[in-house]
């Protein structure tokens, strides 16, 4: 029997529907608009509408050896990867309509005609000033033969992050909405389906004193108090105008806020474990870590991480930033790991500020650390470096520095690295265990990787 033990989302098709406009049982609040619309939403559940989005390569990885320049890297011949583990390249998938892929997680679940199926969601946002976005489900249960299982596409609002309750079937999504600035949607996804709109919208764009919030950029799914089943969705909002927002996840109602501007992304412990640290992370000039209370969002611990740039960018202070916080289970040593734009990637200590790792500077030539995933079987630090591919690099030991053992990209530019998630997997006694990694490459769409044991 496989065993999956997590890291960082059947086969029933029916129809594509392209739904017309709708809307209905408006309701609003203090501080949010909620209501309900099928406006500019296009579900596609077919399963030969479908059937060719994903290309089967599995080829063994080939892999430039580090050099900390990928000018030198594409132009350099490619060599297997280092011995010790087997890497291989399964599949990829094509970007959706033109749209960038932004966001990758991973969940097992218990289908309800198929025993466990193992899926991934891949969310996609328009580039510019446009508006779009889309929301995919893959089943990855076969890792040598994944399919797409569903997709939604939004005509007017971009596709930043989503967030799952690994106990029901509902999914949220966190945007940009063309006329309603920061948006989330509440939908569903059963045996991997989504479900059809109308959606619930939620507008968190008048949440803040100070002005509009243009966008929902990191939203997460936390289950505080077990004894009384508090369970909240927590936001991260706006550029200039924004914060962290904290919504009932059963009602969808406005509970409370903490402003602070540039607030890019939020972390914080997954189902089952009832939250223990709420991390935030806000870029700029004054870039900071918070970590709150979940009760009433105030900063127990700053860190300061002085100025946030992204380098070969239009807007260098808007760039991609992530992170992850490095074990399930918080213990007082606990490593938050951040993405931190042309700073490479920083391994900070939730409860001290300390800081941990950083990756050597010689890791980035043209791109930026978009993305980071740690996989603790392994022992590997996977960082989503942009126009540098990405960057595979042993979890360091004591203070060392994070360097990597190899680069990977393709060369198809302008897609870049965006993200990048990973799981591990546990088989038995008779197969080598596996990890998979999903790297996001924006318009060059979504790639699958799996790295095993060598066998003795």
């Amino acid at each position: 029997m496989r065993k999956f033990i997590i890291k960082i989302g059947i086969i029933s098709l029916v129809s594509m529907a392209v739904l017309m406009a709708c809307h209905d049982d408006d309701i609003s609040g203090p501080n949010v608009k909620i209501e309900t619309s099928d406006e500019g939403v296009t579900v596609v559940t077919n399963s030969s509408a479908l059937a060719n989005r994903i290309e089967v390569v599995n080829e063994p990885l080939d892999v430039d050896d580090f050099s900390g320049s990928s000018a030198r890297a594409m132009s350099a011949p490619k060599k297997p990867a280092p011995p010790g583990y087997e890497w291989t390249f399964l599949a990829q998938m094509p970007a959706l309509n033109g749209l960038s892929a932004t966001f990758i997680e991973y969940t097992q679940r218990e289908a309800l005609i198929d025993g466990v199926r193992d899926y991934i969601y891949v969310s996609y946002n328009s580039q510019g000033s446009s508006f779009g976005g889309a929301f995919e489900v893959i089943d990855v249960t076969d890792p040598d033969a994944p399919f797409v299982v569903s997709q939604v596409l939004f005509d007017d609002v971009d596709i930043n992050q989503f967030t799952i309750d690994p106990r029901s079937n509902k999914v949220w999504l966190a945007g940009s909405r063309n006329v309603d600035g920061a948006v989330i949607i509440e939908l569903e996804a059963i045996d991997g389906v989504l479900s059809s709109p109308p959606y619930t919208f939620v507008s968190l764009k008048n949440v803040f004193d100070d002005g509009i919030s243009a966008s929902a950029n990191s939203i997460r799914f936390a289950w505080d108090n077990p004894s009384i089943n508090e369970e909240y969705i927590l936001i991260t909002c706006g550029n200039t105008i924004g914060g962290l927002v904290k919504l009932d996840a059963t009602t969808l109602e406005y509970i409370e806020h903490l402003p602070f501007p540039s607030a890019k992304y939020v972390v914080t412990d997954r189902y089952p474990n009832p939250v223990v640290d709420l991390v935030t992370f806000s870029s700029g000039t004054d870039a900071k870590v918070r970590v709150h209370d979940i009760e009433d969002l105030s900063v127990e611990r700053t860190i300061s991480l002085g100025s946030i740039s992204h380098q070969n960018v239009v807007q260098s202070e808007y760039g991609k930033n992530t992170m992850v916080l490095a074990s399930a289970i918080a213990t007082e040593n606990r490593t938050v790991y951040i993405a931190l734009g042309s700073s490479g990637v920083k391994a900070y200590k939730v409860n001290t500020g300390d800081l941990e790792h950083s990756s050597v500077s010689s890791m980035l030539s043209s791109g930026n650390s978009n993305g980071v995933s740690v996989d603790e079987d392994f022992e590997f630090i996977y960082m989503a470096n942009g126009a540098d591919g990405l960057a595979v690099a042993p979890i360091p030991k004591n203070n060392d520095d994070i360097v990597p053992i190899f680069t990977w990209d393709l060369p198809e530019a302008p897609a870049s690295a965006n993200y990048v998630a990973s799981a591990h997997f546990e088989t038995g006694k008779n197969d080598p265990d596996y990890s998979l990694i999903f790297v996001a490459k924006g318009l060059g769409g979504v790639k699958i990787l799996k790295v095993e044991e060598e066998e003795k």
